[in-house]
């Protein structure tokens, strides 16, 4: 799937690519069966791009319009043959920002934050997949809280961010309208990587130690929907590794998987890959999978310069130190089968750290069902 704005025609075009396996040994070729086109004026925002999966897709924009001193936001929904279904526009307060949305196969889930830094109002627009706007929610807290991540766990709006640079959790009650802050988290050198919901509607966290000391951890934590931990483990990080990120696999599959990129401290790119599976019940060793080991990680490179990298990273690994190829990555998901799990990851190389985009901490709010983030859809980096 893919979207672009075409300035000299002026219309937004929305294909889906499907691509055709023949054999095992043939190449695939890429097919677009389906085709949306709109008109767009210069003056228009873009759209932003929503996979529903078997549902469609839904694509939403704020407009230069106002209705009763309110900013008018559209939201286009189509079916898996790019028809369109329903086109909605509703309010926002202008001084809201749109910081993320969820999915789920039958809502979507819009939430809009006040413009201002040093205020914590939360708006919640639910829309069903007919087009109807179902509900607001108003959600206020006390805290001086910095949105990173927030996810749909049943009826429960899971907000993670910070406190006085410290990991904080909120819940808030869709059907209550309560919000409370769940135990556990306010750890000083800790940064929240993911939050995750499962397939059966309970969530993951992970937080990863950043502390000088050389004990530092992974930690990964199970709550249900209304909050109550489930499940608790720790993995200690080798002393001359820097994890750069960390996402959870979803219960797919029974067991559970912790896949993320690693460097060395400090520095903005990353040296390999690596893999921890959950088990609170023994202990676990974290597998650091260094690029220059992958099978065809560089086929994109020379294949004298691939043999070369190849070579060095089995010398350094030999010697115990770190290899020196590296590349900047920005992993996104984890897709679960019945043989194992695939991480689906950006990757560029980069000349030097200093031209790494790499940013911390990263924001990755899945939604339980379909694929991609509910996702901050203005920057890579943390909500601000």
């Amino acid at each position: 799937m893919f979207c672009f704005k075409n300035f000299s025609l002026q219309y937004v075009v929305i294909g889906i690519l499907a691509n055709l396996f023949f054999s095992a040994i043939s190449f695939g070729q890429l097919a677009q069966p389906f085709r949306y086109e709109r008109l767009q004026k210069n003056s228009d925002d873009y759209f932003h791009v929503i996979s529903l999966k078997e549902n469609g897709i839904a694509l939403f924009r704020e407009r230069e319009k106002y209705k009763n001193n309110n900013k008018l936001w559209e939201l286009i929904l189509l079916d898996t043959t790019l028809q369109e279904k329903k086109t909605i526009e509703y309010e926002i307060k202008e001084r809201f920002k749109m910081v993320g949305y969820e999915v789920t196969q039958t809502h979507v889930y819009l939430l809009y934050r006040t413009g201002e830094t040093n205020k914590n109002d939360f708006e919640l627009v639910t829309i069903n997949l007919n087009g109807e706007e179902e509900a607001r929610h108003t959600i206020k807290s006390d805290l001086d809280f910095k949105l990173t991540h927030f996810v749909l766990a049943a009826k429960s709006l899971v907000l993670g961010g910070y406190v006085n640079k410290e990991p904080v959790l909120l819940m808030y009650g869709l059907t209550t309208n309560l919000i409370k802050v769940v135990p556990g988290f306010f750890q000083k050198d800790t940064e929240l990587v993911d939050l995750r919901v499962n397939q059966n509607n309970t969530f993951n966290v992970v937080m990863i130690d950043r502390g000088n000391r050389e004990n530092r951890t992974i930690i990964f934590k199970t709550f249900d929907s209304s909050g109550e931990l489930l499940l608790e483990d720790f993995v200690s990080i080798d002393a001359n590794k820097f994890l750069q990120s960390g996402i959870t696999s979803a219960l797919e599959r029974e067991d559970l998987m912790i896949i993320g990129n690693w460097g060395e401290r400090n520095s903005k790119v990353s040296l390999g890959f690596y893999a921890v599976t959950i088990d609170p019940y023994q202990d676990q060793k974290i597998n650091f999978i260094p690029f220059g080991t992958l099978i065809h990680y560089l086929d994109y490179l020379k294949p004298k310069r691939a043999a070369k990298i190849i070579e060095n990273t089995k010398n350094d690994i030999q010697v115990g130190r770190n290899p020196n190829f590296t590349s900047s990555v920005m992993p996104y998901k984890i897709v679960e089968h019945e043989n194992g799990f695939m991480l689906l990851a950006e990757v560029s190389t980069t000349v030097s750290n200093a031209s790494a985009y790499y940013n911390y901490p990263y924001y990755n709010s899945y939604s339980n069902y379909y694929s991609p983030y509910g996702f901050n859809p203005y920057s890579y980096g943390n909500y601000s």
